[in-house]
């Protein structure tokens, strides 16, 4: 069952547009936190108290430009906040919408981000239930995954006869009627336990930031060698399985605000506006990170296919066990297929109406030291000849 009112196993969807994570739900259609605490940002300018995450959300290609640079994904955490005072059953007050963009830029040499890896993996699995429950035979070994557990099922021949087998599907060919949109839920009757609205412990980050490093120290020496094998001739596939002890990346924790950690910068663009699916809420406040997350092309690829191939699980009102996408399928003579299901680029309607700030250096020292050491560059150059915390030459 894909709607959004059941209790889910399984909180990973392929959705027409995105690929989304979301919180678990009861019965009722309520968000709840059950004996844990729920993860939460501390947001500035204004507001006191914590937001609280609903979901995460991948599309291809980013939706944002920054000095008229796409990126090649995003990945987004939307949050709802609420006084905590104003915190009741059923409170009539609508709830605000707070985005975290980080935008993910795809490089040749670039080594495999490990958390996308881990999401990666549970959509295939996804995946593969939604076929089975529409008796579909699994996608072929030529979509193997390294890393990921390979499905090799058979599928019912008869329900296989309905499965479009025409990859170039375009919105403008049939668009669906409305349905209710599961990553805009009704913040209102969002009910979390009281435990998270808590004063939270105190947090030795020095402690966190030192033991990242020495994590970072560890795959980068890893990515070292990998590269080396690269060189020497031994293929990326072969590397990856032989250095592989578990598969679907379940050795890697899963932390909801992972691209924060991965992007390393506390800096950030500040706007407001709306959200960039139907029915585009207003109001919404977006930080659109200062770095993108660097992934590999295999896995720009595989997000891609996954949007791209999707099939509409069984239940749904429009394209039932058919392959349903929201986007516009490119290069359909290949079998990695590309898919952009971003919306039109929007042009602001001036910086004043949306509130856009940079914050950056001049606002605040940050904890990182990669943005320290970035904010020793000249302004301007900080600004268009080395605007990340990586080396590149503008953007």
């Amino acid at each position: 069952d894909n709607k959004r009112g059941a209790t889910h196993r399984n909180n990973f969807f392929i959705r027409r547009d995105s690929l989304q994570v979301m919180m678990p739900l009861d019965d009722d259609g309520n968000l709840k936190c059950r004996d844990a605490t729920w993860p939460k940002l501390d947001y500035s300018k204004g507001f006191p108290d914590w937001w609280y995450l609903d979901h995460l959300e991948m599309k291809v290609p980013g939706e944002w430009t920054q000095e008229g640079k796409r990126y090649d994904a995003q990945i987004t955490m939307s949050q709802w906040y609420e006084k905590t005072w104003d915190v009741q059953p059923r409170a009539g007050s609508l709830k605000k919408i707070g985005n975290v963009l980080v935008n993910m830029e795809a490089k040749v040499r670039a080594e495999p981000n490990a958390f996308i890896d881990k999401l990666i993996c549970q959509f295939r699995k996804t995946e593969d239930e939604v076929r089975n429950n529409c008796g579909i035979e699994s996608i072929g070994p030529e979509h193997d995954y390294p890393g990921c557990w390979s499905y090799n099922r058979q599928g019912n021949q008869a329900r296989d006869r309905n499965l479009r087998t025409n990859t170039n599907i375009t919105v403008a060919e049939e668009y669906p009627p409305p349905e209710p949109r599961p990553n805009i839920p009704d913040f209102n009757h969002i009910v979390v336990e009281p435990h998270n609205f808590d004063p939270e412990p105190p947090y030795d980050f020095d402690a966190w930031y030192a033991e990242q490093r020495e994590k970072k120290y560890v795959e980068e020496a890893a990515a070292a060698k990998r590269r080396k094998e690269e060189d020497d001739g031994v293929e990326r596939q072969e590397q990856e399985q032989n250095n592989r002890e578990l598969f679907n990346y379940d050795e890697v924790e899963f932390h909801a605000y992972q691209p924060l950690i991965d992007c390393k910068t506390e800096y950030y663009f500040r706007l407001e506006g709306r959200t960039t699916t139907p029915p585009c809420q207003a109001y919404t406040h977006w930080r659109i990170m200062k770095d993108p997350l660097i992934i590999s092309i295999r896995q720009l690829k595989e997000i891609e296919r996954l949007i791209a191939m999707r099939v509409a699980p069984r239940g749904s009102s429009y394209k039932e066990c058919r392959y349903d996408t929201a986007g516009k399928v490119e290069r359909p003579e290949d079998e990695l297929k590309k898919v952009n299901v971003a919306r039109p680029i929007q042009e602001p309607r001036g910086r004043h109406q949306h509130k856009l700030v940079f914050c950056e250096c001049d606002d605040w020292p940050s904890k990182w030291q990669e943005d320290r050491e970035w904010c020793q560059l000249p302004r301007d150059e900080r600004f268009y000849e080395q605007p990340y915390n990586f080396k590149s030459n503008g953007f």
